[in-house]
Order: C-alpha cells, then structure tokens, then sequence
C-alpha cells in the first residue's frame, strides 16, 4: 500500500528523499496478503508485482482472503527493488530503514527470515539501508524504553523523537541532508 500511495500520490510532492521504514515482525507476512487487520487491501500476486484485490471490496463477506504466490521475502524484496528503481530514475535518493528485529533479538523463527533478508538486501546495488536498531542498542536504549505506556511494539512518543533523531543523523552522515545549525 505504501507503494501504491507513492507511485499515486507521493510522486505529486516532488520529494529530494524517500524513506521506507520497515518493521521486520510483521511487514513482510502482511505484504502477501489480501486483509489485514480485518479489512481488504490490494496485493501484488508475484513477485512482478502484478496487483490484485483492486478494486478493493468494501466488505470481507463473501470475500476469501487470497495469498501472493511468491513469499514474503520475495514479495517484499520486489517491492524494495521497485521503489528504489522509481527513485533512482527520478533522481529521488531512497533509503531503507529497517527496525524491530530488537523486539525479539536472538528469536530463532526471527532470524529464520530476517537473516535471508538482510543477505539479500547486501544483494542490492547501490541500496542505501539504515538499521535504526543498530543505533537505539548503541546508544543503551532497550525496547521497553521505545515502548513503555504503549500496547506491543508500538513506539511511545520518546520512541519516535529517537527514531527521528537517529534518522536525521544518518540522513547527514550520508550527506544527504545539511547539518542542522
């Protein structure tokens, strides 16, 4: 979805950088399937990304749930590949920011998918990933830090002011945007 929304909306803006922030315990599964959270989405059926689901039904009744032929690894990796392209060709810089692998670390079913998917994003030419979670464990910052007062995984607003100040900070290591004054 987020895709779609750039390639429809996004673009309109003209932006100098898009940032895809991608949470690793539940993005990929979620990029496979028709519905989530009890309602229906669009979906790419392969690894071509070729959408279904459009139009989007208004109710689940009567609708089955359908499932991309290629995995979640797959169909997240085309997805990556694709936004990136759509940048590069715009002069758009692209970066991936990937967290929540420090919600479970050392999960075995975790790395089961999340190892596979960090070779594969070495694969890429010219990708520019940003491990937020490798800077909150520099920094001695623990998940229940990111997330205490909130239900699960979801960041409390000192979350997110780290998540942007880590962010920012990355965005000016690589020179992609000024240092602030």
């Amino acid at each position: 979805q987020e895709f779609l929304f750039f390639m429809d909306e996004g673009l309109r803006y003209a932006p100098d950088i898009v940032v895809l922030a991608f949470y690793v315990l539940n993005d990929f599964n979620e990029n496979t399937v028709s519905r989530q959270h009890g309602h229906n989405k669009p979906f790419f059926r392969d690894r071509e990304l070729n959408l279904a689901g459009v139009p989007v039904p208004q109710s689940i009744e009567g609708v089955a749930e359908q499932k991309s032929s290629a995995g979640p690894i797959e169909i997240t990796m085309a997805i990556i590949e694709r936004l990136e392209r759509e940048c590069r060709a715009r002069e758009i810089d692209f970066v991936l920011m990937i967290f929540g692998t420090m919600f479970r670390a050392g999960d075995a079913q975790m790395l089961s998918y999340t190892e596979p998917f960090f070779e594969r994003l070495a694969q890429v030419e010219g990708l520019r990933y940003f491990d937020l979670d490798d800077r909150f464990i520099a920094r001695g910052i623990g998940s229940r830090q990111l997330t205490a007062g909130n239900a699960g995984a979801h960041w409390n607003a000192y979350g997110h002011q780290l998540a942007a100040e880590e962010l920012q900070a990355y965005l000016v290591e690589e020179s992609l945007v000024p240092a602030a004054h």
